[in-house]
């Protein structure tokens, strides 16, 4: 346990095999305005009980520069967070290294939320891969306990991919967002998969701007292989690509109901849905405040339906 401190795990360094039955970490502690900086340490194969397998920060700092967090998880299978990483009123940097393997509730590989004090997330390099959750976030979960406060994220670099929930209403595969600001200037998101929103879940008043990102070959078994976005939520896209994504019932690109919408560029194309009378590239349903440019290129997904508020 880390209090007051600045501390480096380096190279050499491993925490292993660590258990714990109380609501901390397994693995290591960061409490009272400590810094953990991991610099090519391993954190693997840690068992907690609800918040934070390998690492867990309370109003404190990690910066994971490279090195592993790895094969952590969390035993209560009804309430945990964070099974790589549990961070609360505090922030995360991922600026290399590897997050994997880990599994949770919700927030699989990473979990960040706060109340009363805003949280950080950055992710300008590394990789959050193959990590799991029950009910959303298979690889990150940011959220707020409150309007007034949100978590704020950027994600400048890296990838977010291979990452799963498997609950029965589960969101977000790679990301689930409630209450929460996410900006991607780059990076990529693929290949995740989830009941609804395989790569990414924008939700409870959130915020998506995605000025440039790969977001590719995730899977919703229902709504929004790429992007589900819902519940007053604002998605902004002026940039970047959203291309075969899948989903069963529809918008395989994107899924939207009852937000605020903007997209003026950006390339949406070989998505698709599999049923009859869906819609493989966007699908707008509910009341929006939508703006829609000629700029942002909208083709070659199928199929489409032209009796929806629908872009083929």
């Amino acid at each position: 346990k880390i209090t007051g401190a600045t501390v480096n795990l380096n190279s050499g360094v491993t925490v292993q095999n660590a258990l714990s039955t109380h609501d901390g970490s397994a693995g290591v502690e960061v409490y009272s305005s400590s810094t953990l900086n991991i610099n090519g340490a391993t954190i693997t194969g840690n068992k907690g009980n609800n918040k934070g397998g390998g690492v867990s920060v309370v109003s404190s700092t990690l910066n994971l520069n490279s090195g592993t967090i790895s094969n952590n998880y969390l035993t209560n299978t009804n309430d945990s967070h964070g099974g790589g990483v549990f961070v609360w009123e505090g922030v995360i940097n991922v600026k290399g290294g590897t997050i994997s393997g880990n599994s949770a509730y919700t927030g699989g590989g990473v979990w960040v939320d706060c109340n009363t004090s805003s949280s950080t997330f950055t992710m300008s390099a590394g990789n959050i891969i193959s990590n799991t959750a029950i009910s959303g976030g298979g690889g990150v979960y940011l959220r707020s306990n409150t309007n007034n406060v949100k978590t704020n994220a950027t994600m400048s670099g890296g990838t977010i991919s291979d990452n799963k929930t498997t609950g029965t209403n589960a969101g977000g595969g790679g990301l689930f967002l409630t209450r929460s600001n996410l900006t991607i200037i780059s990076g990529n998101i693929k290949n995740n998969t989830s009941k609804t929103s395989g790569g990414i879940h924008v939700g409870g008043m959130s915020r998506l701007e995605i000025q440039n990102v790969l977001i590719e070959g995730n899977i919703s078994q229902q709504f929004g292989g790429g992007i589900g976005a819902y519940d007053n939520s604002t998605l902004i896209i002026s940039g970047g690509i959203i291309r075969n994504n899948t989903a069963t019932t529809t918008g395989g690109g994107l899924d939207i109901a009852n937000i605020t919408f903007m997209l003026s560029g950006g390339t949406i194309t070989g998505n698709k849905c599999n049923t009859s009378n869906c819609v493989g590239g966007l699908k707008v349903a509910g009341n929006n405040n939508a703006s829609l440019s000629d700029s942002a290129n909208v083709t070659g997904n199928t199929p489409s339906n032209s009796n929806t508020p629908a872009y083929p």
